[in-house]
């Protein structure tokens, strides 16, 4: 049986459901983590994400495989938030070829069903 989720209900309640993980991997780190890169083609999640983090964390966002390599060589954050589907670069290949390895990565992806 597959479950099917609504996209608007989705984006809705997963920036909260980020959130409550990274703030208790904050707390596990005594709280030291100050970046956060979003690589995320839906501009709409990344927005719902940042709303949702900004308070605890300096939140920066791109929505491309090129700029979200660059972002990770030169911002150097605690935590990758990647889209594996990224455009021009997927996710996989942003971290087999950025030399800097974040210590906490959230993969992610979406598949549409009709």
């Amino acid at each position: 049986m597959r479950l099917k989720v609504e996209k608007s209900r989705f984006l809705g309640i997963a920036p909260y459901v980020v959130s409550w993980y990274l703030i208790g991997i904050r707390k596990e780190r005594g709280g030291n983590m100050e970046k956060l890169l979003i690589a995320e083609t839906s501009r709409r999640f990344s927005q719902a994400l940042t709303h949702a983090l900004q308070d605890r964390y300096e939140v920066h966002c791109c929505s491309d495989g090129d700029a979200a390599r660059s972002f990770l060589e030169s911002l150097q954050p605690q935590v990758l938030i990647l889209n594996l589907a990224l455009p021009y670069m997927d996710g996989l290949q942003v971290l087999l070829s950025s030399t800097y390895k974040p210590p906490v990565i959230l993969a992610m992806t979406t598949i549409a069903t009709n």
